[in-house]
């Protein structure tokens, strides 16, 4: 679509500010087809902040890491690349080996390994390459908390059987009578304990196979449990809000909207008219 093709265009010149005075690290997971939408997605962050995150991208397809390395050779200055093979390494070093089974066995497991060996020490956005900011995020960011995690809400509880049948056993939690959790974009105060998490980490990777909703479904427990969620007017994750050329965040109250893959093609368009 011509919104696509004008934006792709754009953000291939994107040359990020080297000035990185924000409070916070950005981590985000991509396959190297994300790239241009990772772009635009950082082109709107530092448009509404007067400076920018430590970010680390992590690329899941590592067999494409020279591309993504030309990809983003105007912006090596402000991103770190890590690829699938150093976040295992790394979780193995610091003992967090279910982490590091985790991330060799899913797309999501990486995700979340590359959070928990990340989160050590400074507060640590996760952040999907399909999101567009319209706010600048630190007023989220520095909201003062003393909870571990704070994720965003859903629109529909997109979970996996099997784990919110764990969460019942090893927690007590009825995880699909409380609020669907999204975890696209998150915030960490640190690390979790891993020994927090071992017993559905090690019950997850029991399984024969990983399912897609297995990570989302164990972060979901984690904000029940010891977290928070932003509230419907800081992050929208939302399969309506469509226009057809105008953006959907135009007087609306949102810092930062998930284009889930039902509204995907607005994504498009609301980053014509940010970026």
């Amino acid at each position: 679509m011509l919104c696509e093709y004008l934006v792709v265009r754009r953000v291939n010149k994107l040359v990020l500010p080297a000035k990185r005075n924000l409070s916070f690290q950005l981590v985000t997971l991509v396959r190297s087809r994300d790239i241009p939408m990772l772009l635009a997605s950082l082109a709107s962050l530092v448009r509404h902040t007067s400076g920018c995150p430590s970010i680390c991208v992590v690329l899941d397809d590592q067999e494409n890491l020279e591309m993504v390395q030309d990809a983003i050779e105007p912006n090596r200055h402000a991103i770190q690349l890590m690829t699938r093979d150093e976040v295992v390494r790394l979780a193995d070093k610091m003992g967090m080996h279910l982490e590091a089974a985790f991330a060799r066995r899913h797309h999501f497991g990486l995700k979340y390994a590359a959070i928990q060996v990340l989160a050590r020490g400074e507060a640590t956005v996760y952040a999907d390459a399909d999101l567009l900011y319209f706010k600048d995020i630190r007023s989220l960011i520095e909201r003062p908390s003393d909870k571990p995690l704070t994720a965003s809400l859903d629109y529909q509880h997109s979970y996996s059987p099997f784990v919110v049948a764990q969460a019942g056993t090893l927690y007590g939690l009825n995880l699909l009578s409380l609020k669907p959790i999204n975890a696209g974009f998150t915030l960490w105060r640190g690390a979790f304990d891993p020994h927090q998490t071992a017993a559905m980490l090690t019950r997850i990777l029991a399984q024969p196979e990983i399912s897609l909703f297995d990570e989302q479904t164990l972060v979901a427990s984690l904000a029940h449990r010891a977290g928070s969620a932003f509230g419907e007017d800081d992050v929208l994750v939302s399969d309506s809000f469509l226009t057809t050329s105008g953006p959907s965040c135009r007087n609306k109250p949102w810092s930062v909207r998930h284009y889930v893959g039902p509204v995907r093609e607005q994504f498009w368009i609301d980053a014509f008219h940010l970026v």
